[in-house]
This record gives structure tokens, sequence and C-alpha cells, in this order.
């Protein structure tokens, strides 16, 4: 089957930047250092390292950090970058960082209409830091913009004694209830929930909050599932670490190549049969566009504007057009036939080996 869709590929830029404002309990990397990493290349290195020619085509580029992303002087300038190549960029942030979002907003209309913001609110952190007033304004100013946007809670163990006063204030700054998320803990092989609950007990207190949430029901359905159908993983997307410059068929398999050398072709290669994880590290994300497809037996399949997207009470919505449209649609994709998946798992085996045997360098 073949699906015509604007978005060739989805990209994942991970900036290994390691500093944060904030002390969030439920977050075991950004609360750890203040200092910020420079960045190994420039914004033109990685204009050419992504460009649309290189990739494909047009793809959806998803930037994020181990911290808080927008706090590198350097981030507009690289966003800017990739938007001028005709790109679609998902920015990950916490929404605070009120002078990085003034300089995107003044990028011209057009490109600005291919920008979206994944706002984490830190509910409980930004109340302790006085931070609520910047966060409220921010997302007024980005909601009032050509950018679209969505709004994330992460339901921690810090939640339960204060909801009542989190979903009052969510009603009356921001119109709606955020998209409520889980904290994942990958210090973990089994890829838990980090809280000190069970996953069944977890799932009952959240329960209890009477906020509905499309991406935390998807999250939940997958949860220590494991996938055990041909992920196309690799082909249709790519995890590329900015801090060692190369590129992963995804976030728990070794290296495939460097990739930051913009001169050579990218080598896409699937994961297939290959998966080995407990269950999809990125699910909300790639099967519901379309880079994995869903496990058998799921009850809920949205598409990727469903779990992103709230309408507030004045009408509106988070996704603008642009977004909404290409959210539904999802990257390209056509089906590999039984022969062309064989050769995809007999790749496979071969890296495994060889990078055993081989380990990767530059």
């Amino acid at each position: 089957m073949i699906q015509k869709s604007v978005i060739k590929k989805f990209i994942e830029i991970h900036f290994p930047l390691g500093a944060c404002n904030m002390q969030c309990s439920y977050c075991y990397v950004g609360q750890h250092s203040k200092e910020m990493k420079k960045m190994n290349y420039s914004v033109e290195e990685i204009r050419k390292a992504f460009s649309r020619k290189r990739l494909g085509g047009i793809c959806l580029i998803n930037i994020c950090s181990d911290g808080e992303t927008m706090i590198h002087p350097d981030m507009p300038s690289i966003i800017r970058a990739l938007l001028e190549e005709g790109h679609y960029v998902m920015v990950v942030t916490n929404g605070t960082m009120t002078n990085r979002f003034k300089e995107c907003l003044s990028f011209p209309d057009k490109i600005l209409s291919h920008l979206f913001f994944k706002i984490s609110f830190h509910y409980e952190e930004m109340e302790k830091s006085h931070m609520l007033d910047i966060f409220f304004d921010n997302v007024r100013m980005l909601k009032e913009s050509p950018c679209s946007l969505t709004i994330e809670y992460i339901v921690c163990d810090d939640t339960w004694g204060n909801i009542e006063q989190f979903k009052e204030i969510c009603m009356k700054q921001l119109g709606t209830y955020p998209q409520m998320n889980m904290p994942r803990d990958s210090r973990k092989n089994s890829l838990g929930i980090c809280s000190v609950y069970s996953w069944k007990n977890y799932i009952k207190k959240y329960e209890q909050l009477g906020i509905p949430s499309e991406i935390f029901d998807f999250r939940q359905q997958m949860f220590g599932k494991k996938y055990n159908k041909f992920c196309y993983a690799g082909q249709r997307s790519l995890w590329v670490n900015m801090g060692t410059g190369c590129s992963y068929q995804c976030y728990a398999l070794p290296p495939l190549q460097y990739f930051m050398d913009y001169h050579k072709p990218i080598r896409w290669l699937a994961i297939g049969d290959h998966c080995n994880v407990a269950h999809c590290y990125s699910n909300h994300a790639f099967m519901t566009l379309g880079v994995t497809s869903c496990l058998e037996g799921s009850d809920y399949q949205p598409t990727y504007d469903e779990i992103r997207d709230r309408k507030t009470i004045d009408g509106t919505s988070w996704l603008k057009a642009d977004f909404k449209r290409i959210f539904k649609e999802g990257v390209s994709r056509r089906e590999y036939n039984v022969t062309e998946k064989k050769i995809v798992n007999r790749l496979n085996v071969f890296l495994k080996w060889y990078r055993r045997k081989y380990p990767f360098k530059k």
C-alpha cells in the first residue's frame, strides 16, 4: 500500500546540552547540571546535514534536549535554518524562555506556520519557582501566532495532592486541560514509569484525576507490550545524536553511521523484526505517524493530531491547519514485500554481528 504524504520522514534530533532552568522531581537528566555544553556543529553545518535534498524531501523534525531545549542562544537560528529548508519543525520546551520565543516569532509567517512547540507544563516546579505567569503569558503569545502548539503535563507522584488547584488554574489560564503523559524511566531496561507506585496503582490514581487524555490512553494501551511486528524505524524515521554526530535506527540500537558528514548519502535501514526493547520507546509518535503500525488487537488507534490537539473554551484549537493536516497524514510509507523484509532482517543480523566485532568509529 502506498500512502501519499508531504512528509517523507520523521527525524528526531537530540542536543545533549545538559542544562535546564528547572529542578523537576521526576527528571533524572536535566536536573543534575546547570552547566550548558557547547554546540558541536555550526548552524550552517546543521542545515546542510538536514537539507531537504539530502533527506529526500520535506520531513517532520523533532528537536529536543536533555534539559531545556530553548536555553541555548543558537536554537532559534537552528530552528529557522530547518524551517527555511521547507521542513516542519517540532520543538520540545518547558515554555519559559520568553526571549527565545520572541526571536522565533520574528520569523516570516510563511515559515512560522511550519513551527510547532511541544510545551511541557511543569506545574509544581513553576509554582515553586514563581514562573507560572511567565509560562501562561508565553503560551498566549504562541497561541496568537501562526505557530501550532500542544501542552503536556507529566502525571507524577507530586500530582496527587494539588490536582483541584491544578485543574482550576488550567481552565482559567488555558481554557482547557493539558494532554496528560506518564514519567518514563529510561534507566530501567523494562522502560518502566518513574513512580513509587506499581503500574496498576499508578493507573488507578491517574483515573481518579478526572482529566481525560488521548495520549495517556494510547500510551497506557501500549505500555509493557513487546513490539512483535516488522518495524520501519530506521527507514521512515531516524534518530540523530548531535553530541556524537551519529544517526541511529532507534534510541535503543547502536549507531548506524556518522550522520554529520553531509557530503555522504544517508543510510536508511529499517529495524525489521529486530526490536530489542521491552516496548516501543516512542509508540505515541511512531505508531500515530505511521513509522510503525499499531499492535494487533489495539482498540484505540489515533493519528498524531488526535493525541496532540485540544479545543479550548473559546472555540480555537492548539493545532493550526497545516499541522492538523500533516499530523493526520503522517509520514510517506510503502509496505515492503516478503522478499524485501527478508533482506532487511538479514542485513540487521549482519549489522549486529559486525558491530560486536568492529565497534563503531567515526
